[in-house]
């Protein structure tokens, strides 16, 4: 015991000793750095060399480099390495070393060929004769500070330029078990991300089941573009992101990861699907991540989304990242709030027929978008209109639109308050008008329908209305400066008022606007209309008002001028074609006695008398290309009757021979 107790005082002198006196390690560098050399297979080079004191003493070198047998170029340089070695670590039966590296500095490359290089090394076949002398001189921690990793990549670069990303100000720790099981925090700063910083944990098991919690914070993706290349919407996002993830997987097995995201305000540019990048104020998303042979899965349980355009929430999924195929998205999503004049950047142009784009940016004014819907299903390359697969390609969208005005057509009054129920389906675009305002006219209902937006972009419209009020269709649109389909049938400066149900059908081919075609019917109910060429407005007139491209026609089935029952039809043909005009009329009446009396006077003289009514009607034509003359008045028991321009006239009376005037 006693022999025990002074080599125990003896070591503890040597120890204080040490302590207060560490020894000049310098002479032995070289052949330190020479010994390392042999054991790992490695150049290894130290500029300084001491020896730390205590209960777990340490080497502490400085100016360490490392390099390969073949190779002047370090793999690894660190301005400062500490070596500590734990004597209780080595009793209990674990790895009894820990090294910790100051402004360590090492180059991670991938050439065009795929293979991994540390430095100059090529890491592959031959990586076990670099490691394999190092097992012995595995440290059970290992500690980073102030330390850099570049990392460059040549496999997707056409110019040979490789894509270079500096992970900076690296601290971290590592531990390893006998077990082999390994643990490792870390934090890192990526500058070309924007002010981005990373925090890792992360833990590998003798199984090689691995876990990791990554967090990123304001991480933009704009180093990584030459990774998201065949990744849209991904390589079109600008926004700076706030990510935490949790990943697990296995050697031999795909990776399967849960993540959280926030994204800041900045735009999504995606060229195939929307016109302009759309602006975001915050997104916040989270949902899973998987890998396998085929390529990255991306699932988006949930998301958020604000922005100037409105709000939206939904779900959607991404196979296939990075295969070789276009991934294949699949989305169930919900917006509210859009104002319809921003509209305009979701419109796919790349595949739109140019006018019915200008038309969309022209037609569409004021109102937004109440509640919509979202289904979009295929292949991204195809979005959104590609080959059609209806058991795989999907594109739908439909919502309910408040407040909106469609300026459809300028020389005609753009329908305006619409309340509509727009569907997107692929190629077509409907929208079911439950009301809207045309003019005066409300209670406007219809039909706004394009069948094929990409190919034959033709929009039709159909309206009609219960009640139309006359004398708003009559200014606004028979004697529109741009229309004076008044002049064309011969009734410039009349007046109408009244009320009627109306129904309009027009057909816009948008590469053709010249050959705008349409249809129409008006039914008048008590109208009071006066063209000029009568002394008297005809009142109470009941009938129909039909009207298309070629014909317009005017069914009186009863009205009064003045006393005068009347019936009966006007038609214009070619009306809209200069030179090419043509008009006729026919009006049936009842000539009563006291009626006829001054006007049969002169036939029947003092001794003659006349009893009962006259049928009698009255036709007037007027030819293409007939020239304007004026006609004095008709007859005197026609006293309403003032003058006409080119007009052939005819007056029968019931059985009597016909008379001239």
């Amino acid at each position: 015991m006693g022999s025990l107790l002074m080599l125990l005082s003896l070591a503890g002198l040597g120890l204080i000793g040490l302590a207060l006196h560490p020894p000049d390690l310098t002479p032995y560098v070289t052949d330190l750095s020479r010994f390392l050399s042999e054991q790992t297979g490695l150049k290894i080079q130290l500029a300084a060399l001491r020896l730390e004191t205590g209960l777990s003493p340490a080497v502490v070198g400085g100016g360490l480099e490392i390099r390969t047998p073949d190779s002047d170029a370090p793999i690894l340089t660190a301005e400062r390495l500490m070596v500590r070695i734990s004597p209780l670590l080595l009793l209990r039966g674990g790895l009894p070393m820990a090294i910790t590296l100051e402004a360590a500095r090492a180059t991670v490359r991938r050439d065009r060929s795929g293979a991994w290089h540390l430095g100059a090394r090529r890491l592959g076949s031959d990586s076990a004769s670099i490691s394999g002398g190092i097992g012995p001189w595995l440290p059970n921690a290992l500690t980073l500070t102030r330390s850099t990793l570049i990392w460059e990549d040549e496999s997707l670069s056409a110019s040979g330029e490789p894509v270079r990303l500096h992970w900076n100000d690296i601290q971290g720790n590592g531990y390893l078990e006998h077990s082999g099981r390994a643990r490792f925090t870390a934090e890192a700063a990526l500058p070309a991300a924007g002010d981005a910083r990373v925090m890792l944990n992360g833990e590998w098991d003798a199984q090689q089941r691995w876990s990791l919690k990554l967090q990123a914070e304001r991480w933009k993706l704009a180093p990584f573009l030459p990774y998201l290349t065949r990744t849209q919407p991904l390589d079109g996002l600008s926004s700076p992101i706030d990510l935490s993830a949790e990943v697990t997987g296995q050697a031999t097995e795909t990776l399967a990861a849960r993540w959280r995201l926030k994204l800041g305000a900045g735009q999504l540019a995606w060229p195939t699907l929307f016109r302009w990048p759309f602006p975001i104020t915050r997104l916040q998303a989270e949902g899973q991540l998987a890998h396998d042979p085929k390529g990255w899965h991306l699932a988006v349980d949930s998301f958020e989304l604000a922005s100037a355009h409105g709000e939206a929430k939904g779900q959607w999924r991404l196979t296939g990242l990075g295969g070789p195929d276009s991934p294949f998205l699949e989305l169930n999503a919900t917006a509210s709030g859009t104002p319809s004049d921003q509209a305009k950047f979701y419109y796919p142009s790349a595949i739109m027929y140019p006018p019915l784009v200008q038309w969309l940016d022209h037609g569409l004014k004021d109102g937004h978008v109440k509640q919509a819907s979202v289904r979009i299903r295929g292949h991204l390359a195809n979005m959104p209109a590609g080959p059609n697969d209806p058991a795989e390609d999907q594109f739908h969208i439909e919502g309910d639109v408040v407040g909106l005005s469609l300026h459809y057509h300028p020389p005609l009054l753009p329908l305006t308050n619409i309340t509509t129920h727009v569907v997107f389906d692929r190629y077509s675009m409907t929208a079911q008008v439950a009301e809207a305002t045309y003019g005066g006219t409300k209670k406007v209902k219809g039909e706004v329908r394009i069948a094929d937006m990409v190919h034959h972009p033709v929009v039709e419209i159909v309206a009609e209305s219960p009640q139309v009020d006359v004398n708003s269709i009559w200014q606004e649109i028979v004697t529109h400066p741009r229309l004076r389909w008044d002049e064309a049938v011969g009734m410039a400066g009349a007046e109408a008022q009244g009320q009627g149900a109306a129904k309009l059908k027009i057909t816009l081919p948008l590469q053709a606007l010249s050959t705008l075609t349409y249809s129409g019917q008006m039914e008048l109910k008590q109208v009071r209309f006066h063209p000029l060429f009568l002394a008297h407005p005809l009142v109470e007139a009941n009938g129909v008002l039909t009207l298309d491209q070629d014909r317009l026609e005017i069914l009186v089935n009863s009205a009064r001028l003045e006393a005068w029952p009347l019936s009966g039809k006007a038609t214009a043909r070619h009306y809209r074609t200069p030179g090419k005009a043509t008009f006729a009329s026919h009006l049936d009446t009842r000539l009563e006695p006291g009626q006829l009396a001054e006007w049969a006077a002169p036939l029947l003289g003092e001794e003659g008398w006349l009893r009962g009514a006259v049928p009698a009607w009255l036709e007037f034509s007027r030819q293409a290309g007939d020239s304007a003359s004026r006609v004095g008045p008709i007859c005197r028991p026609w006293p309403p009757v003032a003058a006409w321009a080119g007009i052939n006239i005819t007056m029968r009376r019931a059985n009597s021979t016909e008379r001239a005037i």
